[in-house]
């Protein structure tokens, strides 16, 4: 969604470029979400996606991860299982890192828990998708050149740039 503007404007003339008006947030909403979106994915070629940043979130120390990891990789193989329904090439997006200062935050999030979430996934996904875009690797060669030092989530104008063109060099590679 923060990046959909810049996928559009690099992949120019010839592609049709959809996304869903609201934040997916975490896998579970994504997952219920797409009963609404079913409009939306049909007739897609190519379906990019990813979730995690939610699911990563740390709101009560005690308890880790917002949605523990067990928990996650069943919801992502279930968005997995309804995306191919739709008979679209699938892309898996990496879960992009944080700037560390998130820690000062009220709730934290952890490249150290997104790198275990993405490593988790990416083993459970292995030869189930039709591509990986690694989006944290890119962001993670000058976080605080891609990542925002407002909320140290968000991206950059740059990091929207780069995700961009990541993502329509992703969707070239699947339809030519």
């Amino acid at each position: 969604m923060n990046y959909t503007g810049a996928v559009t404007e690099e992949l120019g003339g010839g592609f049709n470029v959809a996304a869903p008006q609201v934040n997916g947030c975490y896998a579970k909403y994504t997952l219920r979400c797409m009963l609404d979106w079913r409009d939306l994915l049909q007739g897609a070629e190519v379906i990019h996606f990813n979730n995690g940043l939610w699911d990563v979130a740390v709101y009560y120390p005690e308890d880790g991860c917002f949605t523990p990891l067990d928990e996650y990789l069943r919801d992502m193989q279930r968005i997995l299982r309804e995306l191919r329904k739709y008979g679209a090439k699938i892309i898996f997006a990496t879960t992009t890192p944080v700037d560390d200062r998130h820690m000062q935050k009220t709730f934290t999030r952890s490249n150290a828990d997104i790198d275990r979430y993405n490593s988790a996934l990416l083993e459970l996904i292995a030869g189930k998708v039709d591509a990986v875009n690694d989006l944290n690797a890119l962001l993670k060669k000058d976080i605080h050149r891609y990542i925002s030092g407002s909320d140290f989530v968000h991206l950059t104008d740059e990091g929207k740039a780069a995700c961009g063109k990541a993502v329509a060099n992703a969707v070239r590679g699947l339809v030519g």
